[in-house]
Order: C-alpha cells, then structure tokens, then sequence
C-alpha cells in the first residue's frame, strides 16, 4: 500500500565550488553480442571476509520462468550436484536469489532465499550478504534484511583433498559456463559484517578503501584481462575472448555522497538538515512501507552530456534520487538561499535545471522555471520517471553575445560580424537580421538580442571600415649574376606586410630570380603585389686547348648556346657555330650580353698524321674487278699534285691534279698495248718543304 511523506523529506548536500572534471564509471557485463565472460576472484581475498556486497542489473525480467540454477558469485569444487565439493554459492533459482555454503562433506548445506522473487529487467538492485558472528547468514536486497536467515557464521573451510579454489563471479567453477543475463558494478569485499544501516549508507556512495573495505573493483580502470581493486592488493581474472564489449558505461545510482531514509510507515514522516549551500527538499513521497529513498550526489561533471548546452561552465553538484522500490513517487524542490542572499546576483536569471533518466544519457532542459531561487518539480511521475532521476542545476551558464567593442571591415568588401555561439539559442539584430552571424558593409552601431528558455542578453558593436592599401609596382626587373636588390613597399606606415618568402618586413633583399608576392594588410583589408626579378646569368665560351695540333684531313667544329647574349668570331660571324677544316692559323671568339663579355681564342696546327706515296708497278686492266685499274695511292694530303703517264713514244696516254683519279689502260677510248709504260708524279704538301718532290718510275701494263 502506497502511503505519502505529509510534510517532506529535506536534504542539504554541503558541497563546494568544483572544477568542471568529466565523470566516466563503468560496470561489467556477463553476456555482450553473444560473448561471455566471467570473473576469477583470487583465493587470497575470499578465503576471508564477512561480507560481500554488489549492484545488479538483470538484463531480462528474472522470475520463476526461468529454469535450472543460475550462477552469480560461487566457490563449486565439482558443480552442485557432486558427491565432494564444499560449496559458496549465490544464484538465481525459481525466481529467488540464493545463497548456499556447505562443507566438503555435506551435500546440503546451508541456504537462504530473498524475499523477493521477480527482478525487472534494466533495474538496479543492491545485493549484500553477510556473515554475522554467533548469529549466521543474512541477506538484504536494495538496504532490507530478508525473512530467511541461517545460524552457519563461517565461510566453507579449504578440503583436505588440495588447494581451496577461487570464487567466481558470473558461471560455475566446474565448467566455467552458465553465464546470467545481468551486469554488476561496485563490487565490495568487506572484513567485518555490516549492519543493515551500515548497508544503507554506504550502498549507493564509493567507499575506496576506507571501512574495513578488503577489495573494490568498480571496473574503472579500463578493459584489460585483468582488473585491479581500487585498494590495489587484489585482481580480479577476466576470462572471454574480447573484453571490449564487456566493461561498459555504468548507470547505477552511486555518487560521492549519499543520504538515506527508510520507514515503515511514511505517514508523517520528515527529515530536515540545515542548508549549507542548495538544499533538496522531497515531499508526497508514495512509497511501501519498509521502502526507502536515497540522494547520491557527484562532485564531477557526467561524461555523456548530450543536451547539456556547451556554455555550461560549471555546476555544484549533480544528483540523483533512486527509491528503492519502482512504484515509488515523489516531488521534487532544489531551493538556492545562497544564491539567493549573494549580493548583486539574480539567482532567478538564465538559471536552470536539467534531469534525465537512469538509462538515458539525454539531458533534458525542465521546463520548471526559477521562483525566488526555487525550482519545484512536482509529481514527478508525471513524465515517466517515477522512482529514478538524475537532475544538476545550472546556474553559471555563459551566456553572452559577446561582441567587440569594435567590429572592422574592409572598405571594398562585405564582413561578417559573429556573435558567441550557443546551441538553440536565437539572435536578433538591430536592423532585423536573424542569426548568429550576419554580413555588414557599412559603417555605423549594430546591437543584437541573444535568447534561450527565457535567458536574454544584449550586446552591442561599432563597425568600422578600413582602407584598402592598394599600391603600385614596376612589376618586372632585371640583375646581374652575382648582384641583388632591395623589394620595397611603397607604404610605410600603419600596415603590416607578408611576403611569399615569410619575411614581414618593409624590405627585402633579393638575388634570385623568381615572382615575388607581398600582402600589406590594413585592419581587415589586404592588398598584393608582385615583382618579377630576372637574373642575367655570367657568360662562358671555351675554345679548348690554347694550342692544339691536328691531323690533315680533320675539322674542328664549335656550337655555342643561342640566345645567351651576341658572338663575334675572328672571320666576323655573329652566330653560335664555327669550322676550321685544314687551315692553321689563330683563331678567336667573343661573347657579351647587359652584364659580361668574355672571349676566348685558339692556335691550331695542322700535320700528316699518316702520309705514304705508293704506286703499283704493274696492272691488269681485263675487266675481271681485280688490279684493273692504276694510280697513286696515298694518305696524304697535298697542295700541289700532278700525275701523269706515258708510253714508250713519249705520248702522255693519262693525266690528273686529283689524288684519286686512276688509269684504266685506255687511251682515246681504246685499250693500250701490253708493255711498260714511264709514269712522273710531282707534289707539295701542306706539310713538308716547299719545293715539289718528283717521282718517275716504270709500270707494266698486262693483258
């Protein structure tokens, strides 16, 4: 039977002022895309405790449907049903969650059951089990003892057999297999039994290490197959293939702080603390008797923020209320008298309050305003949340268009004129613009109105033109190789200046050839430029060795570069190309161009390289292609050359001035007679004396 809180149930959470640090916690899953995994609680930590306490999500609605026996936290040597295996075991069977301990010799043991025999799906619950000294086991579920107890006040002692096993979380031991459908979180080994207050106050806040905590394993410290406890003492062993998709985000309701209030009747029930700072109030609390209500609060921000406008500089606190039954119901008020009493402040402006529910990482913006620096939400199980919400006030939202002072433009072009960007807020400018940037190219006073939810500020700016800094430039210039120039803005004040090369000088000293680009910038104008610097290279001409001797017969030839300035050869030639063939004397070449002359000159001589006179003193002119024809043969080269041939009449029958002409044994188009015929040769070389040398000698001619 739901009963109500007649007055309400008051809260103060006394917090400080925090740096805004993103929260991110997690939890583990058994079961994720079809993998499994499990825990291996280490021997060391579970050979000794008193009590052992988690949350627990099911992920599908566990009642009496299911069955066989499920695991969750066991030490089975051989499996339930084996004839030697002492056993601690809490698993879920007919609905009920179980607790079992039994000695190596004794299959029975001793079992308690929760009260409780349906578990909603995506529901947290809080699970402790204790073993209390000279009374036995105790289990509560959510802070509430449970009817069934035992009288056994000592954990299974280690067989004879061998050495005692680990504990695991999530399968049976035996066989590793079995894994529930569920996710746990907040893990706790403790060396004393915690009393069901005890429980309560510590289920939904992080205790760490203190409290005569043995090991904590919260599984914040990232997916790696092995999971340290946040006392560092104690690992747990994960055991899957991937554990990527087995530590995931957690959504149970634990928090720096917690505050707690369980009744039997919730009639006229009320809980005042003295505000420190903002203080929650509950009231029309709907509850079963018994029940309770918890607030956990986080000093860091949450790490999923979607809805949460990105302007937010940072808030107190965050908190959550989570009954401990989900037919509970509840109204809600956040009262600010802190605020409210700070000098110069509106606690009542751009001040808001934002809620989502467990399972959704969506903030909602409420659309409860500020009263007197209140917020009250009633009934809160009218939007569906009923007995679970996460809410955080925000009140120090930078809110502010935030325009300069002095908004400048450029004379000859359109600007734009931004102001602070905030996610659904609505600007309205002056002249009736909407957005939050607009484009002006105009001088003159722009204001704009910046809203969102009810939170309006105005800003204003002066837009101011700049001139455009436009100048001119011989854009082409010419140096010589070797020298430079100084590149200089015929603007000197009030700007500044970029050139392509990174300097930013007025002035630039340059010596290669290439395009060189300046930007002058005035305020928001820019203007560019160019000049053309074109390099006159050196010039060079090499005629080779400055005295070369060569064979008669051969030529030398030069090929010059077009277009690198004007030739001048020795013969008066103007072009790149020149040839001496046979020809010893000195001979000289020029080039010049804007910048250089150069010249180069050459003594060439000439000699016979291989000079022999031979003529045959017999032929056979019978037209068979062999020895048919006579003459002189030689190598030589000559300036004066006569042969000629007679026969025994003195009657000249062949003549020539050329070296290689032949006799071919006719004379006036008819063969000469067999015999001997006289030949006389004369010639002057290019080398040699001056005087001709004459040769005469006799030749036979053969038919």
């Amino acid at each position: 039977m739901l009963r109500k809180l007649a007055p309400y149930l008051l809260i103060s959470l006394a917090l400080s002022s925090f740096k805004i640090k993103a929260q991110e916690e997690f939890a583990f899953t058994f079961e994720a895309n079809g993998d499994q995994a499990y825990l291996m609680m280490p021997g060391a930590l579970t050979s000794n405790f008193k009590t052992v306490s988690f949350w627990l999500k099911p992920e599908v609605d566990w009642d009496s449907t299911i069955t066989g026996e499920t695991p969750i936290l066991v030490k089975d040597k051989n499996y339930p049903n084996s004839t030697w295996g002492g056993r601690f075991q809490i698993f879920l069977s007919e609905g009920h969650i179980k607790w079992t301990m039994a000695d190596y010799d004794n299959m029975g043991g001793s079992t308690i059951e929760s009260d409780r025999s349906t578990w909603d799906r995506d529901v947290w619950y809080h699970l402790a089990f204790v073993i209390v000294p000279n009374t036995g086991m105790k289990m509560y579920v959510n802070g509430i003892e449970q009817a069934d107890t035992d009288s056994r006040d000592f954990l299974p002692p280690p067989p004879a057999e061998g050495p005692d096993e680990p504990f695991y979380f999530g399968c049976w031991g035996s066989t590793l297999q079995g894994q529930p459908k569920a996710t746990i979180d907040e893990v706790r080994f403790w060396s004393v039994a915690r009393t069901q207050q005890d429980i309560r106050v510590n289920m939904c806040r992080r205790v760490h290490c203190a409290n005569n905590v043995r090991a904590s394993f919260n599984f914040n410290g990232g997916s790696t197959s092995v999971l340290g406890d946040e006392c560092n003492v104690y690992s747990a062993t994960a055991g899957s293939a991937s554990l990527t998709n087995h530590v995931i985000r957690s959504t149970a309701p634990v928090g720096d702080v917690s505050f707690n209030k369980y009744r039997g009747d919730w009639l006229n029930e009320t809980l005042i603390k003295v505000p420190n700072r903002d203080t929650i109030k509950l009231s029309d609390v709907r509850l079963p008797g018994g029940e309770g209500i918890h607030i956990y609060a986080n000093y860091q921000r949450p790490r999923h923020q979607v809805g949460i406008p990105d302007t937010v500089l940072h808030f107190d606190v965050m908190f959550g209320v989570w009954c401990t039954d989900v037919s509970g119901q509840y109204d809600l008020e956040v009262a600010m008298p802190r605020r409210k009493n700070a000098p110069g402040t509106d606690c009542d402006d751009c001040t808001y309050i934002m809620s989502r529910e467990f399972h959704n990482t969506n903030w909602n913006l409420r659309p409860e305003a500020s009263i007197n620096c209140t917020f009250s939400l009633d009934d809160e199980s009218s939007f569906g949340r009923k007995w679970r919400e996460e809410y955080f006030v925000i009140d120090e939202l930078y809110f502010n268009p935030m325009l300069p002072d002095t908004s400048r433009i450029c004379s000859n072009q359109s600007g734009n004129i931004n102001a602070f960007f905030m996610q659904n807020a609505s600007y309205t400018w002056s002249d009736g613009v909407t957005g939050v940037g607009r484009s002006v190219n105009s001088s003159g006073t722009l204001w704009v109105k910046m809203e969102w939810n009810g939170c309006i500020k105005y800003d204003t700016t002066y837009v101011a033109l700049d001139p455009v800094p436009d100048f001119d430039w011989v854009n082409d210039t010419t140096i010589c190789q070797g020298d430079s120039i100084l590149l200089t803005c015929p603007i000197a004040d009030g700007v500044t200046y970029r050139w392509d090369t990174g300097d930013t000088t007025r002035s630039i000293k340059v010596g290669r050839r290439g395009v060189y680009v300046l930007v002058v910038n005035n305020g928001k104008c820019s203007f560019s430029n160019y000049v053309t610097v074109r390099v006159i290279r050196s010039l060079e001409v090499e005629l080779g060795p400055s005295d070369t001797l060569m064979c008669l017969g051969q030529d030398i030839e030069w090929d010059f570069i077009e277009g690198v300035g004007d030739y001048l050869w020795w013969n008066g030639n103007t072009s790149g190309e020149a040839r001496v063939f046979n020809m010893p004397g000195t001979y000289w070449v020029s080039l010049e161009n804007e910048c250089f002359w150069v010249s180069d000159t050459i003594n060439i001589d000439f000699t016979d390289c291989d000079c022999r006179v031979d003529i045959p003193n017999a032929f056979t002119p019978d037209d068979n292609y062999i020895n048919d024809e006579t003459g002189v043969y030689t190598r030589c080269y000559f300036q004066y050359y006569e042969f000629a041939i007679y026969d025994r009449w003195g009657n000249r029958v062949f003549y020539s001035d050329d070296p290689h002409a032949r006799w071919d044994g006719t004379f006036r188009g008819m063969d000469s007679p067999e015999g001997v015929y006289i030949y006389e040769l004369a010639y002057r070389r290019w080398t040699g004396p001056e005087e001709p040398v004459v040769k005469r000698g006799r030749m036979t001619l053969i038919r």
